[in-house]
């Protein structure tokens, strides 16, 4: 089953929380961007407010590496692929299961996560007239909560990189 959620950017701004609403516009993930101990970490709650996934940069990597976890699990890890051409690309480690690849277009916001050359979710900020908002359309609804990590992850991965590059400019 094919589901919708729309997630609000101003999640990315630490000590803010913000829900993710599905096409109904119900409440469906809360995702929290809290600080500890120097490592940045968003923690995805459900409506009951029980933790689902906590996604933390992993410092120590010498590649920049995001890992999402599951009750202390590791069930992905989210890095910036090393050499791309035209597009920007994410390798996903999946634990136990098949990788993914996130491909898109930085500028434009548009992505998309395949599993073995098979599309399971899209990422677009052009879908909602909603100001620093992105659509994730999931095909798969047992993928929604990853998915949506997946989505935060990419676009902390991507903030950080113009970040980096702004202050390499200026200085």
């Amino acid at each position: 089953m094919t589901r919708r959620f729309l997630l609000r950017q101003i999640i990315f701004a630490i000590g803010h929380d913000s829900w993710v609403m599905d096409e109904r516009d119900q409440k469906i993930f809360l995702i929290d961007h809290k600080t500890v101990a120097l490592r940045k970490t968003y923690v995805m709650y459900d409506t009951n407010k029980q933790e689902v996934l906590k996604i933390q940069h992993q410092p120590l990597h010498l590649h920049k590496t995001i890992t999402i976890e599951h009750q202390g699990k590791t069930v992905a890890q989210v890095q910036k692929a090393w050499l791309t051409l035209l597009r920007d690309k994410w390798n996903i480690q999946m634990p136990g299961g098949e990788d993914l690849v996130a491909q898109g277009n930085l500028l434009d916001h548009e992505y998309s996560i395949m599993r073995g050359g098979e599309t399971v979710a899209q990422i677009s900020k052009h879908w909602f007239t909603i100001r620093e908002s992105y659509g994730v359309e999931v095909y798969d609804d047992r993928l929604s909560a990853i998915m949506i990590a997946l989505t935060v992850a990419i676009d902390d991965m991507m903030h950080s990189t113009y970040d980096e590059a702004r202050e390499d400019r200026e200085g």
